[in-house]
């Protein structure tokens, strides 16, 4: 059953508290239900100085407790990072978790830690290991040192190998207060109604969506490159007095697989709510509530009302095999993009 971020903490804490709290946890749900802000909680549960308060237990010590959940709910995942927790997230260009970086997460778990302090692992977007990363973080997996703990965070589990699935406590989360669209969705959902409110199904309609979708990912990855351009600007301007030019070289080179990664991410994100937006045109055409768009049904009902179920699978099937062909292949993008939209939309 999901959970709210709220009850996710105090669940685990609750396990902490009886000596209970597994070594490996799978958070999942959709982009906004605070993945990351559960994982920095459980961070700061673990290994934030304890405050005593003046109450005793049964043997007469004085009780210890976590520090609010509160006061790290704000703090950027990233922030939390120590000498004993490590954030392991997608960073080359082609947004895969490389082998290495999983190697490097492992041989921190080795490290002696002072007594009390846990030492942790967040793997964000965790689907997006390759298989030779995924493989080799089976074993410690399997079996981690003491006081260590991994944190998987993902929207698609079921793009995890079935053996790490199964040795995970899985916590799927929701947002009760995400009922409507989030800004990414609303602008899809936009650009769709745009192009075919009012349009006859066809090549043309097709293409007109595939342009705009064009701009929108063009002006969104503008966006991302700006914000990068800014923050190394100001990191290098910090720095350049104090490191050598090979060191600065190294840094802008990240950014640049930053933004890459960033911008990708953001395409997949893109292409997913077209997903969704097609599995509410089927729910709509079997008689369900749409799940999202709710309030796009008078143009379900013009693009679709012709459709058999078969058809719109079909049409659905082209989006993720759009989706596939730029997360998994070298496929010019362009090319790509057009076809599918032909395919899915014409």
């Amino acid at each position: 059953m999901p959970l709210t971020n709220d009850q996710a903490y105090e669940l685990l804490n609750s396990a902490r508290e009886r000596g209970r709290l597994g070594h490996a946890f799978l958070i999942t749900g959709e982009n906004g239900v605070g993945k990351r802000a559960l994982a920095t909680k459980i961070i700061s549960m673990l290994n934030a100085p304890k405050e005593e308060v003046a109450e005793v237990d049964m043997f007469g010590d004085p009780v210890q407790i976590a520090p609010s959940a509160d006061d790290s709910a704000n703090i950027p995942l990233e922030d939390s990072q120590s000498e004993f927790v490590r954030v392991v997230r997608p960073r080359s260009k082609s947004r895969l978790i490389r082998v290495e970086e999983m190697r490097e997460l492992e041989d921190s778990f080795y490290m002696s830690a002072p007594d009390g302090q846990w030492k942790i692992g967040v793997i964000i977007d965790a689907d997006r290991m390759n298989e030779s990363a995924a493989n080799a973080f089976l074993k410690t997996l399997e079996e981690p040192p003491n006081n260590c703990l991994l944190l998987l965070l993902t929207t698609a589990p079921d793009r995890l190998l079935t053996t790490i699935l199964s040795r995970c406590v899985n916590i799927p989360l929701y947002n009760p207060d995400f009922a409507g669209l989030s800004d990414l969705q609303n602008g899809i959902n936009e650009i769709i109604s745009k192009a075919l409110k009012g349009q006859s199904r066809g090549i043309a309609s097709a293409l007109s969506l595939k342009a705009s979708f064009d701009f929108y990912l063009k002006a969104e990855k503008d966006t991302i490159v700006q914000k990068h351009k800014a923050a190394l600007k100001e990191e290098t301007d910090q720095l350049k007095q104090v490191v050598d030019k090979d060191f600065l070289k190294s840094k802008e080179d990240q950014a640049k697989a930053a933004e890459a990664s960033d911008y990708l991410a953001l395409r997949t994100d893109s292409i997913n709510t077209l997903i969704s937006w097609f599995g509410d045109v089927i729910r709509w055409k079997v008689g369900h509530t749409p799940s999202r768009f709710s309030e796009s049904v008078e143009l379900f009902s013009d693009f679709a009302a012709d459709l058999s179920i078969d058809s719109l699978l079909l049409r659905m099937e082209a989006l993720e095999e759009l989706r596939y062909l730029l997360t998994e292949t070298n496929v010019s993008e362009a090319l790509a993009l057009e076809t599918s939209f032909m395919n899915a939309f014409g």
